[in-house]
Formats: C-alpha cells, structure tokens, sequence
C-alpha cells in the first residue's frame, strides 16, 4: 500500500515537471534560448519577496465562492480554475497572432518595463493602433531593452465570434451580472504599477506566468494613494521593490502578500485591494471585472476615487457602472441608507445630486443649471428661486450648501447625524418630481 502511494505520488510530481517543462520548451520555440535567461531573471523576484503568500484553493463551486470566500474580502488563487478551457490548450502569441491576424488591437508602448501614466517613471506611455499579427510579432521578437509592446485590457468583446467559445465567464461569479472582460498580451518583464481597481476581479492565466504583489485596503494609508484624478486610484511609490524610505517611511508599515499564477489558475482580487502585476514571462491573461455591491466596496480609498470624483466632475450616475446599486430606487434612498450606516459625506453628496437631477428633470422656470459646476454653487446660484417656487426658509438651504461644502472635505467627523436627516428630509419633497 505504501509502495503503491508513494508510486503515484512519484508520478504525479512527474506529470507536473512534465507539463512545466512543455511550457517552457514553448516558450524557448517562440522566441529563443535569450527569452529563458531573461525569464530567470524575472525569478530572482519571487525568490528574494519577503511577502506571504495569499490562500491557494481547488476550484469550487459558486455558492462556495459566494457564501465562503467573498463575504472575507480577502484574495485568493483557485489552481487550476480555467483547465477545462479551450484557450489553454490553443492560445499561444502566434496562436493570436495568426486567427487575429487583421483584427486592430490598440498596442500600449513604453520606453521602460515599467508601463505607467505617471510621467515619474519614465516609461514615456503612447498607445498604437495596429493589426493583431503585428502586434504579436513585436512581442515575440522584441530585442529592444527601451522599448516595450503590451495589450492592455483590450475588450474581447470585439472578438466575440472568434474567442468566446475558447473560454468562459468563470462559474464562481453570477451569470446575472454583466463582466467587462479583457485580453492583456505582453512582453517578459512588463509591470503595471501599485493600484486599486473599484471593481471584483478575476484574473485567468492563459499562457505564461505572472507575479503579483497585493496590499491590503486596511493598509491603504501606508501606501500613499494619489487622488489626483487619472491617477487617483495609484500610488505615490514609484518602485515598490526598492523603495525610497526617506520619502515614503511609512510604506514599511504595509503587509506584503504574492502571488505567482501559472496557467490554467485565476486570481480573486477584491474590490480595494491594492496590487502590482509583472509578467515574468510573455504572457497572455482574461480578466473578469464586475461591480462590487455597496457593502462590498464601502472602503476610505475607493470612494474618494469614485464618488468624489465623479461628483465633481458631474458625472455621479456613472457610479451605477462601477458599483451594483440596484437595490436603490434613486439616490435619495441610497442618500439616506448611508446616512443610516453612519457615512454621512458620501450621503450629503448623493442627496444633493438627486435635488439637482431633480430640478434639471422638472425644467423649472428662471432655474440655472450646468452641468459643469458642483452641487454647492448650484445652490448658490439658484438659492433665491428655490426658496420662492418650493417655499423653503433661506436658512435651510444656506445649511446645505454648508454641509456640501463640508462633505468634499470627506471627513464624516464635520458632519452631525441630525444635520443630514434633516437636509434628506426637506430634499425628500423632489421625490415627486421624478
């Protein structure tokens, strides 16, 4: 008996190697001997990280994923979640290269491995548009250490009738909801840099192999987000590998997971959490984004990235496309469950872009509004008319544009529970307006 499992093990651990090895001798093919010692570079990361690994698991069944796993918030890697997918047996960078041969694909360029908007790094980032067979060649045969080709969550829905049948919308999710669903298609080497997505995410490994190092939501603070609009959901850090303490001291306060994903393994990465993605070798990868419920994604960071921003730039509806909101008839309810849940700044916010929507969908007479000016000077402006037409005493609406003033400084600290039922209250009267 011990023979016989010992026998099997043996085995086992051979078919592994085995299938390692046809993985690597695939790469060797495609672009040469130069592209292994390269790839062992990249390995010297793995085996210098410092950080704990996140959870591996066997795949599971959806309401193992829905009743289990997701209500943790925590990253996880199913091994071996995609091996019954088309694509892992076919896709490959000629592969793609050849079925797509004439599709346009939209090519990110960078002058460093680093592929970043921040003009810090130096990476120089252009996008190009090409046909997929060019791009993949690029790929393959990139001998040029200041230059360097990746597709980035280029939507596979342009593909649909040539792909879709190669994989699948992952069971763990709901089939109800709908995915942005993406290819990413790159050189060795290639980095996208410390960020945050608002959205849930799975990401399957195709061909290759990645490495990716996450932070915790909870550790947000140490990590120096930027809020300054296109790069509001990255980090100041600009190499989180070799980090300039005496500028970022805190950063040694952040706990450091990773994760290496070889093909046919998906990656859960939550709403919030904070990752940096390195292929260690050319890699081909389908993500799966879909939005996180309110609950879900309730954190410090993503709401200054979304809701804030979105506010101000007069675009508050889009946050139905970032989150699942549908258990909300209007912003008003959604104003005052979260006023209730005690997030008081996001709740002024919310109510006041439903009095403005209000107004705007009522056309009222002699009211000014434009789209292009934040909820508080709209008060101002229309203040007068406002309180004639709806008969409300000018004090109150002084108090709101107070609490709106007070709510983009996003410190729930500023504002009392009282002061925001009351506005909700008096701004309830528009409900029928809608």
């Amino acid at each position: 008996m011990k023979y016989a499992l010992f026998k099997f093990l043996l085995n086992l651990a051979l078919v592994r190697v085995s299938g390692k090895n046809q993985h690597m001798s695939s790469l060797s093919n495609e672009k040469g001997e130069s592209h292994l010692s390269q790839t062992k570079l990249h390995e010297d990361k793995i085996q210098q990280s410092e950080a704990k690994h996140i959870q591996s698991i066997e795949p599971l069944t959806h309401d193992e994923f829905k009743n289990l796993y997701l209500p943790q918030k925590l990253p996880f890697k199913i091994s071996g979640g995609i091996k019954n997918w088309k694509a892992l047996s076919l896709w490959s960078p000629k592969y793609l290269g050849d079925i797509l041969s004439e599709e346009n694909v939209r090519v990110a360029i960078s002058d460093k491995s680093i592929i970043s908007y921040d003009g810090r790094h130096g990476s120089n980032l252009r996008f190009d548009e090409m046909k997929m067979s060019e791009a993949a060649s690029l790929i393959l045969n990139n001998k040029k250490s200041d230059r360097k080709y990746y597709i980035i969550h280029q939507p596979l829905a342009d593909y649909h009738s040539i792909l879709y049948d190669h994989f699948d919308i992952p069971i763990w999710g709901d089939k109800s909801k709908s995915y942005q669903i993406n290819l990413w298609f790159g050189e060795a080497g290639n980095i996208t840099p410390l960020h945050f997505d608002s959205t849930h995410n799975f990401l399957a490994q195709v061909y290759g192999r990645k490495f990716i190092k996450l932070y915790s939501p909870e550790d947000s603070a140490f990590l120096y987000p930027t809020y300054d609009q296109q790069l509001s959901n990255h980090s100041k850090i600009l190499d989180i590998d070799h980090p300039d303490y005496s500028l970022f001291p805190e950063f040694k306060k952040a706990k450091a997971y990773d994760c290496l994903l070889e093909p046919g393994d998906v990656l859960f990465i939550p709403s919030g959490w904070w990752h940096q993605v390195h292929s260690l070798d050319i890699s081909i990868s389908i993500n799966f984004w879909w939005r996180a419920t309110l609950d879900e994604c309730l954190l410090p960071h993503v709401t200054k990235y979304t809701i804030r921003h979105l506010y101000e730039t007069r675009n508050l509806e889009e946050v139905n496309n970032i989150f699942d909101l549908n258990q909300f008839k209007n912003n008003l309810e959604l104003a005052r469950y979260l006023s209730k849940i005690n997030h008081k700044w996001l709740s002024i916010l919310f109510g006041m872009d439903f009095l403005e929507s209000s107004l705007s969908k009522k056309n009222c007479e002699g009211i000014t509004y434009d789209k292009d000016e934040s909820g508080q000077i709209f008060l101002e402006k229309n203040i007068e008319i406002i309180c004639s037409k709806f008969n409300y005493n000018k004090m109150d609406v002084l108090e709101w544009i107070t609490n709106t003033k007070l709510a983009k400084k996003e410190d729930d600290s500023l504002l009392t529970s009282v002061d925001v039922e009351r506005m909700l209250d008096k701004i309830s009267l528009f409900e029928s307006l809608n």
